[in-house]
Parts: C-alpha cells; sequence; structure tokens
C-alpha cells in the first residue's frame, strides 16, 4: 500500500517517511492487472478496528482490488486481518520488533542485525522494505495523539508513548468557593 494523502497516513513502520503520489498513481494504475486473489479478511471484535475493517474493505472495492470477504467470529478462516501494534517503548525498532517477535512477521536475522548495530536504520530499512514486498504487514496508519482534556482539568501528564496518567489531576471546577 502507498498512502495517497499526508496526516496520520504510514508509509513504513519506521516513522518519518515521505509522500510518495507518484507511486500511488502508477499503484492504482496497476490496479487492472494484477491477479485478483480472494482475501477473506479478519473482523476483530474490537469496534475501533471493525470500523477500520470496514473502511479498508470500501477503499479497496473502491480501488478495483478483490474479491474481498469480510469475516469474523470462531468460524471465520482468514487468510488477513487487521490488528493494532502499538510500541512498547520509544525507540524506532519497536513496531518492527513487535511484528518480528510476536506475529513471526519479517526477517529475524535483520532485526538482530539492527539490535546490535550501533546506525540501526540501514538494517530496520531493509527489514521495511521487506515486509512491504512480501506484504506480511501493510502499516495502515500512525495514530495522531488528539486528546480532548477539558481546560477545567489541571495536573494530568502524558508519557512519551502517549499513556496518561490521571492520579493527580484537579479540576477547577471543583474547587471553586461555594
Amino acid at each position: 500500500m502507498i498512502p495517497e494523502l499526508e496526516g496520520s497516513a504510514a508509509y513504513g513502520f519506521l516513522g518519518g517517511e515521505q509522500a510518495r503520489p507518484a507511486d500511488f498513481r502508477r499503484a492504482v494504475d496497476a490496479i487492472p492487472s494484477l491477479r485478483k486473489l480472494p482475501l477473506w479478511f479478519f473482523v476483530p471484535p474490537d469496534p475501533a478496528l471493525r470500523e477500520g475493517a470496514r473502511l479498508l474493505y470500501a477503499q479497496w472495492r473502491d480501488l478495483g482490488l478483490g474479491p474481498i470477504l469480510l469475516r469474523s467470529g470462531p468460524e471465520a478462516k482468514p487468510n488477513a486481518g487487521i490488528a493494532r501494534t502499538i510500541a512498547a517503548y520509544p525507540q524506532e525498532e519497536a513496531i518492527p520488533a513487535e511484528l518480528v517477535l510476536r506475529y513471526e512477521l519479517g526477517s529475524r536475522q535483520l532485526l538482530l542485525g539492527a539490535l546490535r548495530a550501533t546506525s540501526q536504520r540501514p538494517w530496520l530499512q531493509r527489514l521495511d522494505d521487506q515486509m512491504r514486498r512480501r506484504a506480511s504487514a501493510i502499516p495502515i496508519a500512525w495514530v495522531v495523539d488528539a486528546r480532548l482534556v477539558s481546560p477545567r482539568l489541571e495536573g494530568w501528564r502524558e508519557d512519551i508513548l502517549g499513556s496518561v496518567d490521571y492520579s493527580v489531576v484537579k479540576s477547577l471546577a471543583s474547587s471553586r468557593p461555594r
């Protein structure tokens, strides 16, 4: 997948990749020549992921990809699915490590090469390129953190991974004199 639009679109698993509109147009133009392989896509019970799967289905169908069938439940026998992958720590290799070590997608050798290297980026880029070529994992979007917090709340903190600590929150509304 080569996203067309900016924003939260993911161009790879490393972040910081640049949009390539010409590549997107070439990929879309090539769709009619692709072999039609059936895709039985697993739809998880998580409401946000269910909605994401439906949006992907609609976008892929509009582009002419298919045949695609959405499946859910224990009887589903999918050959593809959607999952949320969260970086366990704030380093560039966190998501590729999750994909390789937990889901066994991508080369363990390339990941280990990155982990022992002083300069990880070339190793991680090769791993990212490998997963893209194989289509073993396709990045859909980077999460854009947009929390709506009342201006009357003070004291909440967010760590580098985006986890919010509300344990020391003060509400200005409740501390007003009556």
